[in-house]
């Protein structure tokens, strides 16, 4: 039986959540005019994706992720490898906006979430760091 998994993208402004939900399922959240002119999300963003493993390869490069179109088993990408994908979840990303005068949005993206990716961009550790210094 396939799982299906609700995750959600939390953190503050510019810290990767869209990029991230991108990177992983290849859709892009932000759709609205206002948000692609100031590249900040404003409204919750939705997209679906698919989480393969190979069973040839070892881990980790034996996990792929692909958009929801994907065939259910599709042939491995690695090199040297004649394996076969095999459909581990489905996983629906919830990509919510950052900025704290749109945290009501934020609380109504977690309230139909299974589980939440946390990002802070590394740039936030970098600037804390070069202030204590």
């Amino acid at each position: 039986k396939i799982k299906f998994l609700k995750k959600g993208t939390i953190g503050h402004v510019a810290h990767g959540k869209t990029t991230l939900v991108w990177a992983i399922s290849g859709i892009h959240t932000i759709r609205h005019k206002i948000e692609k002119e100031r590249n900040i999300t404003y409204n919750l963003g939705y997209a679906n994706a698919k989480l393969f493993k190979c069973n040839k390869c070892k881990k980790p490069d034996c996990f792929k992720a692909y958009g929801s179109d994907k065939e259910d088993t599709p042939k491995c990408e690695n090199l040297d490898c004649d394996g076969t994908y095999e459909l581990q979840r489905h996983i629906s990303f919830v990509d919510c906006p950052g900025h704290d005068i749109l945290m009501a949005t934020m609380l109504n993206g977690a309230a139909v979430m299974d589980a939440a990716l946390l990002l802070i961009g590394i740039y936030f550790f970098l600037f804390f760091q070069l202030y204590l210094n």
